[in-house]
């Protein structure tokens, strides 16, 4: 992933970040179901695909910490 990409990735919203989460996971899944059949050779698609899921978990995870009110 190009760091012009993960900059977009901070600057989107919560709702915009669960739905990217939503479509990289249905991704992994059918690139590893794929590797499984022996359909898709290449195994670093999975590799990316995976970093990607945690990059987006991690910015949702920031920006919540960020929103929350401090006591």
């Amino acid at each position: 992933m190009k760091s012009r990409a993960i900059a977009e990735l901070k600057t989107k919203s919560i709702v915009e970040l669960q739905k990217l989460l939503a479509e990289h996971t249905a991704k992994l899944r059918t690139l590893l179901f794929d590797i499984a059949a022996g359909k898709a050779k290449n195994g670093k698609d999975s590799k990316e695909t995976r970093k990607t899921i945690a990059r987006i978990h991690t910015f949702i995870r920031e920006s919540r910490d960020t929103k929350a009110p401090t006591p």
